[in-house]
């Protein structure tokens, strides 16, 4: 590896953002797999699925998906029930609370 390619790495390293998140260990075997039979490391492989994801707008709610809750009233109670299963999941949650981004 040549200086200025080893001082670059360097210099990612220590200026890119880092992030630690959970995962389960099935996922994490099919992942490092993957990424092995690619011949890249497991960061670059996750960063790699996470941007085509994006690019392919992955998550996002089919045009109209909503449009059936036309109702006020239908509306109205996915707003609750939403507001109640947010308090459940918060009431239950064990870690440090959510990262401010």
């Amino acid at each position: 590896m040549r200086l200025l390619d080893l001082h670059i790495r360097i210099e990612y390293i220590l200026f890119v953002p880092s992030t630690t998140f959970h995962v389960p260990d099935d996922l994490l075997v099919d992942i490092d797999r993957a990424a092995r039979a690619r011949g890249q490391s497991r960061n670059k492989f996750v960063l790699q699925a996470c941007r085509e994801a994006l690019a392919r707008k992955a998550g996002e709610w089919p045009r109209d998906f909503f449009a059936p809750l036309a109702d006020p009233e239908d509306e109205r109670l996915l707003a609750e029930a939403g507001k109640e299963l947010e308090a459940v999941v918060l009431a239950h949650r064990r870690n440090r609370g959510a990262v401010a981004l």
